[in-house]
């Protein structure tokens, strides 16, 4: 065989090695096909808040089914895939930054009449109601944690400067509403 053959094979062959290391370590980065859900690449879009659960945290129908099968895809954990419900398309969502009082927790002693009392007013206005959400990870418990608007106006916020929650900051600040948040705060302390 001539030697400048044997040169280009094995350059050749050095490529496509070079290709397929570099194939299995993205591959080892994410799932094949799996989606990204980030606060560069949220999941954004609207539903009807189908149950609110506790005053933080509410079950919301999906209006867009793809944009559902994103949530899927991005829901890689067993924890975080039981809260989703593929034959409605709809999903549990936890505000991010809010706190409200407990009302509906397993240990009864946590439960509080104020919790209860925030909760029923969070259901008088949101149950049955179309809202827009933003979410980009999933919690602790699996939940999607998510920002919710109504009509435009934050829910988070609004809890937060009608004192029903503190903006509460130790899983971080808010990504988006930072300073909405702060300032909703200030407002109830004055």
């Amino acid at each position: 065989m001539p030697r400048r053959y044997l040169h280009e094979r094995r350059i050749v062959t050095g490529l496509i090695a070079a290709i397929v290391a570099g194939l299995a370590w993205l591959a080892t980065l994410s799932p094949l096909g799996a989606e990204e859900m980030s606060v560069r690449t949220p999941i954004e879009g609207t539903g009807i808040v189908y149950r609110v659960i506790d005053g933080d945290t509410f079950i919301v129908n999906m209006d867009d089914r793809a944009l559902y099968e994103r949530l899927r895809a991005a829901a890689r954990e067993p924890v975080q895939a039981r809260h989703l419900n593929d034959r409605f398309a709809s999903f549990r969502i936890r505000l991010f930054g809010i706190d409200t009082p407990e009302s509906v927790h397993p240990d009864e002693a946590r439960n509080t009449a104020e919790g209860r009392a925030i909760s029923q007013a969070v259901r008088d206005v949101l149950e049955g109601e179309r809202v827009g959400f933003r979410c980009w990870t999933f919690g602790l418990y699996g939940r999607a944690i998510c920002s919710v608007s109504l009509g435009g106006a934050d829910v988070g916020e609004w809890l937060i400067a009608n004192g029903a929650s503190p903006y509460d900051t130790r899983f971080g600040r808010h990504p988006f509403d930072d300073v909405r948040y702060r300032a909703a705060e200030r407002s109830v302390s004055r």
